[in-house]
């Protein structure tokens, strides 16, 4: 074969891969429809009703919003995240990935139904029977942990990952706090060595926080507010970097989660507070109380008790002793 000939034969190869996809593209689009063609009124949406009977088995499991997979729950409730700053979102084209007919009562997008967490009422029918879901609307991230498995939807305009998805271990985290009925959570990502199938950790960024292997989610139990750690977090950020530089030290943002398939709510997502993201040096200390500690009971006398109590992150353990002891008296 001539030089030429092979290269006829690589022009016509990638050519044909091109239609081929510009060709599934729009297979893909045509299955798509506006939201607002499966809007029906009240009165259709309990003619549909009233002319069936209800079979709550009967339902969609897979739906697509703007190409984008919705989320489900265990009871079979599907959560929408709006993109960021993205007016298409709230006219979304919608796809299915069943056999069954949809419809939506009055499926309008709006600000007040999300804040109100009004959800949309989908109505799924065949000839015989029907069934209604709910899809809730929200302007937060999407985060599920199943089978140890995460699956994390980026709904923030400047994403670099818009649906990233790894092997997981998820653990409670805390003390006191472990007896609250909503948990905080240790997140390890890991992912799997192609040739000895071993776990190891795997490094990500969510929401454009520095990388790590080890994310918190905080549940915020005990804040009614449910502002603490992100509040706290975007302070201590906006104080230092103009001194230092941005994500030193500590953040947290909001996600809403599902853990097998159950919707957990709101938390907080943050990382661990580590040496490199504070740029320490030598001569540097950073230490984390583990157990309130007694601080009277915090002499020279009682190194063990500062052990038991106290761990040192960054820096000499003696020597963060005596600095502790130092400060600890300049106090009293």
């Amino acid at each position: 074969m001539t030089i030429l000939s092979k290269e006829r034969l690589i022009l016509f190869f990638i050519a044909s891969l091109s239609l081929f996809v510009i060709l599934l593209y729009l297979f893909f689009l045509s299955k798509q429809q506006d939201l607002e063609k499966y809007s029906v009124t009240i009165n259709e949406f309990n003619k549909i009703i009233n002319s069936k009977s209800l079979n709550t088995n009967l339902k969609i499991d897979k739906l697509y919003f703007n190409n984008i997979p919705l989320f489900i729950d265990k009871e079979n409730n599907m959560f929408y995240s709006l993109i960021e700053n993205d007016k298409k979102a709230y006219k979304p084209l919608v796809k299915t990935g069943n056999k069954y007919k949809i419809a939506f009562l009055n499926p309008n997008i709006n600000k007040d139904i999300i804040q109100k967490n009004i959800p949309l009422k989908m109505i799924v029918f065949n000839e015989k029977e029907y069934n209604i879901q709910k899809i809730y609307i929200t302007t937060l991230p999407l985060m599920s942990i199943e089978n140890n498995k995460v699956y994390f939807y980026d709904n923030s305009k400047n994403y670099s990952e818009r649906i990233f998805s790894s092997l997981c271990e998820l653990s409670i985290r805390g003390s006191s706090s472990t007896y609250f009925r909503k948990k905080n959570f240790k997140l390890k990502l890991l992912q799997e060595m192609p040739a000895s199938k071993k776990l190891k950790k795997f490094e990500h960024s969510f929401l454009d926080m520095p990388k790590t292997s080890v994310w918190f989610l905080y549940g915020e139990y005990n804040d009614q507010d449910k502002i603490r750690h992100v509040l706290s977090s975007k302070l201590w950020q906006e104080a230092v970097k103009e001194t230092y530089y941005e994500n030193m030290g500590f953040e947290c943002k909001y996600i809403e989660l599902f853990i097998d398939g159950k919707y957990m709510g709101l938390y907080a997502l943050g990382y661990p507070v580590k040496p490199k993201n504070l740029n320490l040096i030598f001569g540097d200390y950073l230490l984390k109380v583990r157990r309130w500690a007694d601080y009277k009971k915090i002499n020279k006398n009682n190194f063990k008790y500062f052990n038991k109590k106290i761990s040192v992150k960054y820096g000499d353990n003696k020597n963060a002793f005596n600095l502790l002891i130092d400060y600890i008296y300049t106090l009293t």
